[in-house]
């Protein structure tokens, strides 16, 4: 109800960066016989939030946070080469393009209504390798608007 507008939102402005999908533990160790994309970008939207009602039906999510995963990959963690520094680059390129398109952002709907306030950095957690991978997380914090007749078509990105 709340979140999935917003996760529709990102995953277009997204798509065009990288492979972009839902974040279901995906490339976790603990998750076995799960397959991902690389290179890809996995959204994670809060689970549970404390949900404030104002009138006529507008519900918000304070202080909702957004967790980005870009995950790349990156064969040889332990080597200095030129592979490995081209993997690192592309990588640090894909955290640069998400986080252009997202930092201080917000998210409208079709009638030019805020979904989110802006999304401000909070937390990065950058360069973990698993396996042939690196990956790095970063945490967005917003405020996610519900409106019972908003349109939830093609929301986007200003």
């Amino acid at each position: 109800m709340f979140t999935y507008p917003i996760y529709k939102a990102l995953k277009e402005q997204l798509k065009n960066i990288a492979p972009c999908f839902f974040f279901i533990n995906q490339y976790l160790k603990s998750k076995d016989n799960t397959s991902y994309r690389v290179p890809a970008i996995y959204i994670e939207l809060p689970k549970k939030c404390r949900v404030d009602s104002y009138a006529k039906g507008v519900k918000v999510l304070r202080k909702a946070l957004v967790r980005v995963h870009i995950i790349s990959y990156a064969p040889f963690k332990n080597a200095d080469n030129s592979v490995q520094d081209g993997a690192i680059a592309e990588h640090q390129k894909l955290i640069a393009n998400v986080q252009d398109l997202l930092d201080g952002k917000v998210v409208r709907n079709l009638n030019d209504e805020l979904l989110t306030q802006q999304f401000i950095l909070k937390e990065a957690n950058e360069m973990n390798y698993q396996e042939m991978c690196v990956f790095s997380v970063f945490t967005y914090s917003t405020d996610i608007y519900f409106r019972p007749e908003q349109k939830i078509k093609q929301p986007g990105i200003l």
